[in-house]
């Protein structure tokens, strides 16, 4: 036999915390106040140019250091994939410099000047938002880091290897359109 437990619901509606008057969280529901709709895109925007550019930078040093034959002194010492690895490595903390201070500074004048910036006073920045901004950063430079160092190998030079860039690009160009 089943037993089965009744419970009595309070008849009255629970009022949402999120609604769309409620701008005490990055969303696009905040009806009352332009930045706090605008933070979920300029941070797609950020994670944008930080791993386009961090990524462009290892497509040039692996089609420069190619096109100037260092590579084949350094494929003498050093294993092919522990220096891509390494590269990738040391250019990804190297872009993620900018990329922490840009977001500290972000954090801290969200938590700081929000009154200065019109932000509504219960405004506030989860630690899990930044986290998680880090996380696909990371994620999203490693895809495109081993993507252009691959192109940078294979491109004869550095010229052929920029023709390259728009087609490893238009992923992530459509899904900044598509958002």
């Amino acid at each position: 036999p089943m037993d089965l437990e009744v419970h009595n619901l309070d008849p009255t509606p629970q009022v949402d915390r999120y609604s769309e008057e409620d701008c005490s969280r990055p969303n696009y529901t905040c009806e009352s106040n332009a930045l706090v709709q605008m933070i979920p895109m300029g941070t797609i925007i950020l994670i944008y140019v930080f791993i386009a550019g961090g990524a462009s930078m290892l497509l040039r040093n692996v089609a420069n250091e190619k096109q100037n034959r260092m590579i084949e002194i350094l494929m003498t010492s050093v294993d092919p994939s522990q220096m891509f690895t390494g590269k990738i490595i040391g250019l990804g903390i190297a872009s993620l410099i900018p990329t922490l201070v840009w977001v500290g500074t972000s954090f801290a004048l969200l938590q700081v000047g929000g009154g200065t910036l019109n932000l509504p006073q219960e405004f506030t920045l989860p630690l899990s938002f930044l986290i998680g901004w880090l996380f696909f950063f990371m994620l999203g430079y490693a895809l495109y880091a081993s993507l252009m160092a691959g192109v940078g190998a294979l491109a004869p030079n550095l010229k052929e290897a920029n023709q390259a860039i728009g087609l490893i690009m238009l992923p992530m160009v459509i899904g900044y359109m598509l958002s």
